[in-house]
């Protein structure tokens, strides 16, 4: 998952491959990650923040549809 990329996650590309839905999803699912500063969006791409990395496997985990 390109999450544990320095890069992070390109949301366009996101968008592209899978939909808006699937964007959507994942923005909205983000936010608690954002706000509690462990996920950061910038330049269309979303990725850990240091403290994110630490609980990467939980913020994953979240962003999936099962």
């Amino acid at each position: 998952l390109s999450l544990r990329t320095i890069r992070g996650v390109d949301m366009n590309m996101l968008k592209n491959q899978f939909g808006k839905k699937m964007e959507e999803f994942c923005l909205q699912t983000a936010k608690k990650h954002v706000q509690n500063n462990y996920l950061a969006y910038k330049d269309g791409f979303l990725y850990l923040t240091f403290n994110g990395i630490l609980i990467s496997d939980s913020i994953i985990s979240d962003l999936m549809i099962v």
